[in-house]
């Protein structure tokens, strides 16, 4: 029998429990000053759309822009967490930066 594949969305490191686990393969955690940023590789773009509406369906405000480079970027807030996605259309990756927000 062939080892099965690690169980979609596995949370990583730092990742608070009541957050959603992005789609994807985890390839790094990185703890900054106070956030953590994880990078997904092989998120297609409409799997990360459905990853930002499920951010929506939990309550957070979204803000879109989209950067000089073209790149979207997706701010979404709640009394509790400030989150930011950055989808790289080239590679499929995803770039998810968690930050709390101190009281």
């Amino acid at each position: 029998a062939e080892p099965e594949a690690e169980p979609q969305g596995e949370r990583p490191e730092g990742l608070d429990a009541s957050l959603p686990v992005p789609p994807g393969t985890l390839v790094s955690a990185t703890p900054e000053s106070s956030a953590w940023e994880y990078i997904y590789s092989g998120v297609t773009s409409d799997e990360a759309r459905a990853f930002a509406d499920s951010l929506k369906e939990m309550g957070f405000k979204q803000k879109v822009t989209v950067d000089s480079d073209g790149v979207e970027q997706w701010y979404f807030q709640s009394a509790e967490w400030a989150i930011k996605l950055e989808e790289t259309h080239a590679d499929e990756s995803l770039r998810y930066w968690v930050d709390p927000i101190s009281e």
